[in-house]
């Protein structure tokens, strides 16, 4: 019995899939098309990315006479409420489609970003309507609402449905074709804080957010409804341009579906919570060490230049890595990704420790590449492959989540460990412990599609 198709959406007014354009009857297969517009959907995010908003802080701290503190406080607090509503969003994505949710994420990321914008203004109306002086009130609750909606709809709901309707649209290529778009990912983010600084120099922080805004709310709203479609069934098409009656799986008997699991079975497998964790544990760790990469160097006696330059070599090998990953997706088991991925995780804090050690430079170049060289095809493969697509906006969606919120406490546990113990190592020693638990538990993450098969036959 083969598993349920997700519903199609005909007839549903300027959502109708055919509008404006049939995507069965163009020359090549539309699913190509929606790889090229998911990969821009992901780019598009970036103003709501961690990279994105640093290079705007400390115009935001210089124009509303606000500490440092409370402006990390509020992007904190913006953070991880936007981490806790994130699995809501899933799944309503399930329900109106990828295509509405897409097109509601880049008009709320545009409110969010004329909101920061005109931020300054809005705390001076505060101040004088209220009779106070000090800034810290008004800024502190302006600043902290524009960034859970910068944090909500940019990294949150927009990343989600760019990555979801990729995870939909392909199945035996769905390795390769998330590798290839997370290599255009990592150049665009590679090279944005670069763009975002001439335009800020061009323009002005206010005109350059205003910018974004325009170029977000109006311009990728049409994209998303151009471009943008849930899924092949919907308009008359089959997964990776094929035709029905072709077998599953495409030759690897990792791929082949049973049945659709509900969010409620998913999280009650141990895989599941193997590639979840593993996952949170990426950008947990990333972020809290390039949020201090620079304090990072000194304390452990690593030079300025030579820290900042390993990005470079790192960036670099991450593409042939990605490339990699995506090949090993398509024709082995997911499993065995994950423990290759963990075993950048593993290197990666276990290089620090070795620091100052010239022998520790060349393996954190390694950890760096093959845990961002994997992310991005593992998380745009698992959630399909091993759960069906039925649910797969709300299986995603607390993956993100958990992505989100431990994104946000990344930074805070570096500068706790610093704190208190005067040194990083103590917060690199736990990591590195962590990392070394998942990469154990990855033998496990068995899929269950597989075991469902077997029984079957």
């Amino acid at each position: 019995m083969a598993p349920p198709q997700p519903a199609g959406r005909e007839g549903s007014g300027l959502l109708d899939p055919q509008r404006p354009f049939r995507p069965d009857r163009l020359p090549v297969f539309y699913g190509w098309v929606i790889a090229a517009a998911a990969t821009l959907g992901v780019l598009m995010s970036l103003p709501g990315q961690t990279m994105g908003v640093s290079v705007f802080t400390e115009r935001l701290i210089d124009h509303l006479g606000l500490r440092r503190t409370t402006i990390s406080l509020a992007y904190l607090i913006g953070t991880l409420l936007s981490g806790f509503l994130v699995p809501s969003m899933g799944r309503a994505l399930d329900r109106v489609g990828i295509r509405a949710g897409a097109m509601l994420a880049a008009f709320g990321m545009a409110l969010a970003l004329a909101l920061l914008a005109t931020s300054g203004a809005i705390v001076d109306l505060a101040r004088s309507t209220l009779g106070i002086s000090d800034p810290f009130l008004p800024g502190m609750v302006v600043v902290t609402v524009g960034f859970f909606f910068l944090r909500f709809f940019g990294q949150g709901l927009l990343t989600l449905s760019s990555r979801n309707m990729i995870a939909k649209w392909f199945d035996r290529l769905r390795g390769r074709v998330n590798a290839l778009s997370g290599i255009f990912v990592s150049l665009g983010f590679s090279t944005a804080p670069w763009f975002l600084e001439e335009l800020i120099q061009a323009v002005g922080w206010r005109g350059a957010w205003y910018g974004l805004a325009v170029a977000s709310g109006i311009g990728f709203v049409l994209i998303a409804w151009i471009f943008f479609r849930d899924n092949p069934e919907e308009c008359g098409l089959e997964m990776d341009g094929g035709r029905a009656g072709e077998s599953e799986g495409g030759g690897n008997p990792d791929n082949r579906i049973v049945r659709a699991f509900t969010r409620a079975e998913a999280v009650r497998t141990l895989p599941y919570w193997l590639f979840n964790l593993s996952l949170a544990y990426q950008a947990f760790f990333i972020t809290g060490y390039t949020f201090h990469v620079l304090s990072i160097g000194e304390n452990l006696g690593i030079g300025r230049e030579m820290i900042l330059n390993l990005f470079l070599p790192g960036g670099v090998l991450a593409i042939m890595v990605s490339l990699f990953a995506g090949w090993m997706i398509d024709r082995t088991r997911l499993k065995y990704v994950l423990t290759f991925f963990a075993t950048g995780m593993v290197l990666f804090p276990a290089s620090l420790l070795l620091a100052p050690a010239a022998a520790g430079l060349p393996l954190l170049v390694m950890g760096f590449a093959i845990g961002n060289g994997c992310f991005t095809p593992l998380i745009g493969t698992v959630w399909a492959r091993y759960f069906g697509r039925e649910h797969l906006g709300a299986i995603s969606g607390l993956n993100m989540s958990t992505i989100v919120i431990s994104s946000a406490l990344g930074p805070l546990f570096f500068s706790l460990s610093m704190d208190w113990t005067g040194s990083y190592r103590a917060a690199i020693a736990v990591c590195l412990v962590v990392a070394a638990v998942l990469w154990v538990g990855s033998w496990r993450a068995d899929n269950p599609q597989r075991k469902l098969w077997e029984k079957k036959a």
